[in-house]
């Protein structure tokens, strides 16, 4: 039963992390520090769906790649095919996802507090109730000469605890990103952290 709440609780937190990071051009010169007690409900709304993006505006016939997105995959770890690495043993929940939508140019925008917010609304829509949501980490870096984010939040469901690192990349027309999903204590943080310092484009 454990287990099947825990594959629950990552299917969901990993949904949560298909962040686009921006609204339209014209959203691009908004305020991007955001008090919820500021903002009605119709605003926060607004907020989550710039935010947040839809692998279905991926056009896979025009992709114009930059190079191929690689990392050291973690031992045990494979791909399924579709961007989701999971273990070979059924019972590590852990897992590693890697995604992208199309950019809206509006990468440089981000801030810790928007992804914060992002985050909270999310896991609140995913799971019915508002949950702490911990940002521990919070970094600008460079990937292979690219503008990227890497950053960690950490929440508690159920007992669990759940943390997610994630690297958010503006690779030109598209937002890269590489999720890495772990539970508290299961020995996959510095692994995955390891795995994150690799990412490269070939």
């Amino acid at each position: 039963m454990k287990k099947k709440l825990l594959a629950l609780l990552l299917t969901v937190a990993l949904s949560t992390c298909l962040v686009a990071c921006g609204g339209d051009d014209a959203d691009s010169d908004a305020d991007t520090s955001f008090d919820k007690d500021d903002k009605d409900e119709d605003e926060d709304e607004d907020v989550a769906d710039s935010l947040f993006g839809d692998e279905d505006e991926k056009d896979d016939t025009d992709a114009p790649l930059t190079g191929e997105l690689t990392f050291d995959i973690p031992e045990g770890f494979s791909d399924n095919g579709a961007g989701y690495f999971a273990h070979s043993d059924a019972t590590v929940v852990a897992n590693i996802n890697i995604t992208e939508v199309a950019s809206d140019g509006s990468f440089a925008t981000i801030t810790k507090d928007m992804l914060l917010q992002a985050m909270e609304m999310s896991l609140e829509t995913g799971f019915g109730i508002e949950l702490e949501v911990d940002m521990p980490v919070y970094e600008n870096i460079k990937i292979d000469g690219r503008d990227a984010i890497k950053y960690t939040i950490k929440y508690e469901y159920s007992g669990i605890v759940l943390i997610q690192t994630q690297y958010i990349i503006d690779d030109v027309d598209y937002y890269r990103y590489v999720t890495y999903t772990s539970t508290e204590g299961d020995g996959y943080e510095a692994i995955f952290d390891a795995s994150g310092d690799s990412i490269r484009f070939e």
